[in-house]
């Protein structure tokens, strides 16, 4: 039977541990998601990662600055257009085509980081998982009902969605 040693590890160890969760190309894959959803600056980025991760794992900004500017070289994002931050970024179209091109792949880091952290309390975050469900049931339900989606539609359930985030997240 195979146990878990992370309890009994000092800690520097455990850090080098949490530090290869992911590689490079699903830090990359990770960190144009993240900023696609809202546009972010290099310690935002940090943080979001930790969020996701509840606290699971956090790359180090020596991970996460040169991983922008590999970004940032390949025309994938750009500096924040309305950001009062010069360092801020959003997704460029060429960087939403290649988000495109792997959405498998995107898709595969983010079950990951949802095993992490069902892994670490699944009791805790069932009832979260279960509503997660049923709000991706409903959205598939009112593209199914609805294919021919009006703006009004499509800004109320953005809109919904939006206001729910924002209240969970100044959650305190």
């Amino acid at each position: 039977m195979k146990s878990d040693h992370s309890e009994s590890m000092p800690e520097d160890k455990l850090r080098k541990r949490r530090s290869k969760l992911f590689n490079q190309f699903e830090l990359q894959l990770l960190t144009l998601h993240l900023i696609r959803l809202n546009p972010l600056h290099g310690y935002g980025v940090i943080k979001m990662i930790n969020e996701y991760s509840q606290g699971i794992y956090a790359p180090s900004p020596g991970v996460v600055y040169p991983l922008l500017t590999t970004l940032y070289e390949q025309g994938w994002i750009d500096k924040a257009s309305d950001s009062r931050s010069k360092k801020a970024y959003e997704v460029t179209a060429q960087g939403l085509a290649y988000l495109e091109e792997h959405k498998e792949p995107v898709n595969e880091v983010m079950r990951k980081m949802r095993k992490l952290v069902q892994a670490r309390a699944p009791e805790r975050i069932e009832a979260i998982v279960q509503a997660m469900e049923k709000l991706k049931i409903g959205l598939r339900s009112q593209r199914l009902k609805y294919p021919d989606m009006s703006q009004e539609r499509i800004d109320f359930i953005a809109q919904t969605i939006s206001d729910a985030a924002a209240k969970i997240y100044n959650y305190k």
